[in-house]
């Protein structure tokens, strides 16, 4: 079977083919407004952890969607997309924090967060033969830690986590950023749950070995 990553992020490449192995797949990043999309979900609700996981659940499913429909009609019974999409939500701020872009937005956002809880939401969507998604989310806590200026930017600067969710790159050095962390699958921490995925490819007729 044909497998097709929606995105352009390394680690979601990495992340995936450990869980693959010698089975080889393309990486074909979503086109598609993802700001335009969150806003239009949340439309002014108050944003709960429940709306939260709803826009990450639909921001995944879209990039898989979007990219199987470049799929030729003729390819499709034998090709499968993988989306995903990752956000933090913090509870006491009621905001959704997603890619920084630079250091100052990152060194801005990670000093307002020391001593702060968080919820870090990692959804990822299979489509395959009959194009309807298959979706599963992992919510992990997040417990950031008090610590020194120079110490963060040290970290920063180190990790570069600027296309990040959060700000941070919790298998690198960001991992100091942080008093506690609980989560059930430490690589949706880093961008693709791989146990959900793994259900989800065997629920679509992939074998993962």
């Amino acid at each position: 079977m044909r497998v097709i990553l929606a995105s352009q992020s390394e680690a979601r490449q990495r992340l995936l083919a450990q869980l693959l192995g010698h089975r080889q797949f393309e990486v074909r990043p979503a086109d598609l407004d993802e700001r335009r999309l969150q806003r239009q979900i949340i439309d002014g609700e108050p944003l709960t952890l429940l709306l939260a996981k709803r826009v990450t659940r639909r921001l995944a499913s879209a990039k898989a969607n979007a990219v199987w429909q470049t799929v030729a009609q003729r390819s499709r019974v034998s090709t499968l997309v993988i989306g995903s999409d990752q956000l933090l939500y913090v509870p006491e701020l009621q905001l959704i924090a997603g890619k920084p872009g630079s250091f100052a937005r990152a060194d801005r956002f990670l000093a307002m967060m020391a001593g702060r809880s968080a919820w870090l939401l990692t959804a990822v969507a299979v489509v395959a033969r009959g194009g309807r998604p298959r979706v599963s989310l992992q919510a992990a806590r997040l417990q950031f830690a008090r610590i020194s200026a120079d110490e963060r930017r040290a970290v920063l600067r180190a990790d570069k986590p600027y296309n990040c969710a959060g700000s941070f790159k919790i298998e690198e050095r960001g991992i100091a950023l942080f008093d506690a962390v609980r989560s059930d699958d430490p690589t949706g921490i880093q961008g693709l749950p791989l146990m959900r995925l793994r259900r989800l490819l065997r629920d679509s007729g992939l074998s993962y070995i």
